[in-house]
């Protein structure tokens, strides 16, 4: 009987493994803390939320010269992703059509009636090719992953009121063949959360 329970319980900790692998855990997860999951961290520099009809314009940003991996596909599906997840909690957002900055943003935001401006910077971007080396590798094998900031601003003072950091990377049980704008789905989702979890 004992022996029955001993495998029980090994195969019940093998499914949870599995299970753990084939989802995208939070930073805090020991297959993400080991590297094995893809994972990421969101950091706030403030803690607010919005009220669930607030209205969101989500302009695709400018190129940044000194960022060449990211072009304008993967600006263009960030905005995507971005529209995807906050339309999940709030009644209304609404993506640019052509690259802008922020000063610019204000204006189509304006235009469209939004509450606030919700932008996107790139900070760092690696599509790895081949076996990962280490975390900072710079040639073709490494780990993917993505880094960004967004601009919470308001559309009518034209004040900047929150920035949210966004590191996300691949883990082993992906083999490292992410797409590095894949990413972002979860981590968006979560920013989604965060912004509207007092309504829900």
């Amino acid at each position: 009987m004992k022996n029955i329970i001993g495998k029980s319980s090994v195969g019940l900790v093998c499914l949870c493994m599995l299970q753990a692998c084939s989802i995208y855990p939070e930073k805090l997860s020991l297959f993400a803390s080991i590297g094995l999951a893809d994972h990421f961290t969101v950091h706030r520099h403030r803690n607010f939320v919005f009220p669930l009809d607030t209205s969101f314009y989500i302009p695709i940003p400018m190129v940044r010269a000194e960022s060449p991996a990211v072009d304008v596909f993967v600006l263009e599906s960030s905005v995507e992703i971005a529209f995807s997840a906050l339309t999940s909690k709030f009644s209304y957002a609404v993506t640019g059509s052509h690259p802008e900055g922020l000063e610019a943003a204000f204006n189509s935001a304006a235009d469209k009636r939004c509450n606030y401006v919700f932008y996107m910077e790139f900070i760092d971007i690696h599509d790895s090719v081949g076996f990962p080396m280490r975390p900072d590798w710079p040639g073709p094998g490494g780990i993917d992953r993505i880094h960004l900031k967004v601009i919470l601003a308001e559309v009518k003072t034209r004040q900047i009121i929150d920035s949210i950091d966004i590191q996300s990377e691949s883990g082993w049980s992906s083999f490292f063949h992410d797409r590095p704008i894949e990413l972002l789905r979860l981590p968006l989702r979560n920013v989604s959360v965060l912004l509207s979890s007092q309504w829900n």
